[in-house]
């Protein structure tokens, strides 16, 4: 849960002990939920290089390494699922985590 006085600058950020693993690409997703569409991918980070939001979002997010989205004007009874999904690549296989938190904003 993410109580705030304001709707501004409301940071999701994840955090992870996985003994050293290092994820070369991380996704972040949103989708309205109960909705059957496909995730939209609001920002990208490929290959270590930093984030980049996506330019339809750019006024609405922020991201930054290793893994904060930072949602920069919540809206009321604004609903989405945000996903973050981590991939690794040994030499071996691919590897994807993903975890999702629900941000529901009540107004007043």
């Amino acid at each position: 849960m993410v109580l705030g006085v304001n709707n501004t600058n409301v940071k999701l950020e994840w955090r992870w002990d996985l003994e050293g693993a290092t994820f070369r690409d991380v996704l972040f997703e949103r989708q309205k939920p109960g909705e059957n569409k496909a995730v939209t991918v609001i920002a990208s980070r490929f290959n270590k290089f930093g984030f980049t939001v996506f330019d339809q979002f750019a006024n609405e997010y922020d991201a930054k390494s290793p893994a904060t989205l930072t949602l920069k004007n919540v809206g009321n009874n604004e609903e989405y699922i945000y996903t973050i999904v981590l991939s690794s690549l040994s030499s071996r296989y691919l590897s994807t985590l993903k975890d999702q938190v629900t941000v529901v904003v009540y107004g007043t």
